[in-house]
């Protein structure tokens, strides 16, 4: 959908390949990469997109590389700071904290990096 609609290649992996989730935590992880991807397409003119998602025991962890723009501010920022500051993508905030996750930002002229952890819940 993504190189349909942006132009754009996205490398997407998910370990293990078949995990076993809560429906709506599996449907809440979905909607996370996707919104992440589609931050970085459309709003940061990404060309190329990595996409990595690993669930073990305890947590879920998803990791959204992209060689477009970056975000209007550079640095590494943590959820927290992000939220002082009012910066950064509003919906996938919100999303992650509420479900208890961290996110932190990396922000390039030559790229962004989200990384996104959530408690696996179950």
């Amino acid at each position: 959908r993504f190189r349909r609609q942006w132009h754009v290649e996205v490398d997407m992996a998910l370990t293990p390949t078949v995990p076993v989730l809560p429906e709506g935590l599996a449907g809440e992880i979905y909607s996370l990469v996707s919104e992440s991807v589609a931050n970085a397409a459309k709003h940061a003119a990404a060309k190329k997109i990595v996409a990595r998602v690993e669930i073990d025991t305890e947590d879920i962890v998803m990791s959204i590389d992209d060689d477009g723009k970056g975000f209007p501010f550079f640095g590494v920022y943590t959820l927290e700071e992000l939220n002082e500051q009012k910066r950064g993508p509003v919906t996938l905030k919100e999303r992650v904290a509420s479900l208890d996750g961290s996110l932190v930002l990396y922000s390039t002229e030559t790229g962004s990096r989200v990384e996104i952890r959530v408690p696996r819940q179950g």
